[in-house]
């Protein structure tokens, strides 16, 4: 029993160690989530390239077709001066109207499509324009980040050091059972007897075992958890 007393101390080191590691994760998520952003810019950086590329297209096309309809437009009305009858004049006259609706409306449409395109490229601007920053505090962050982690890392490694001191201490079976136990539960795995339940999944054992468990002649790992259960008067030492 008197050597079982370390493990309590193992048990508060492997805490502080748990709250290291969490403190240098929470660090490791911020350029994790700053990488998402940025990955999802660039992603609307290149969808919108495109989208700019293919309206570009699309407006290239559009004035070549206006070009040729203003083409035809100037040849009706140079043909209505040497018509001979009425029925060609009426005839002219439909393509004439025909050929301006469709100008005007080709017109319409070019407009648009440069306030799509004037819209594209604010909005590439724009997005340029974070994923330079994102890309900038990335850095930034990186650099502390990789300082936190590597003083957290030595704290860690020195903690560690003093468990494999504390557990050469309890002697080889509870060692052993431990380190069986850190297997499947790495930063608990040791419980105190609380009542005749273990104290982190509550099975029950009968109170022949638990007063062997108390007394600290019997060590096992609990069948429900895997832990380590300590005798529960060690909770108040």
């Amino acid at each position: 029993m008197e050597n079982l007393k370390y493990l309590k101390d193992v048990m508060d080191l492997e805490k502080v160690i748990e709250g290291l590691e969490s403190a240098t994760d929470e660090e490791l998520k911020r350029i994790d989530f700053l990488n998402k952003q940025l990955d999802n810019k660039t992603e609307l950086n290149d969808q919108l390239s495109v989208q700019l590329t293919e309206t570009k297209a699309s407006l290239s096309s559009l004035e070549k077709e206006l070009f040729d309809t203003d083409k035809k437009l100037d040849q009706a009305k140079q043909n209505l001066s040497s018509v001979t009858s009425s029925q060609q004049e009426e005839a002219i006259q439909k393509t004439i109207s025909s050929l301006e609706e469709d100008s005007n409306q080709k017109q319409d449409t070019i407009l648009e499509l440069l306030e799509k395109i004037e819209e594209i490229e604010t909005e590439i601007s724009n997005t340029q324009e974070f994923i330079k920053g994102v890309n900038e505090t990335i850095s930034e962050i990186n650099e502390e980040v990789t300082q936190i982690k590597l003083r957290n890392d030595s704290k860690v490694n020195d903690l560690n050091k003093q468990i494999d001191g504390l557990l050469a201490e309890v002697g080889t079976r509870a060692k052993d059972l431990y380190l069986k136990a850190k297997v499947k539960n790495h930063r608990s795995a040791a419980t105190f007897l609380q009542g005749n339940s273990c104290g982190s999944c509550r099975l029950t054992y009968s109170a022949g075992e638990c007063s062997e468990f108390n007394s600290g002649k019997d060590l096992i790992l609990c069948r429900g958890c895997g832990r380590l259960i300590l005798p529960s008067t060690l909770r108040t030492l």
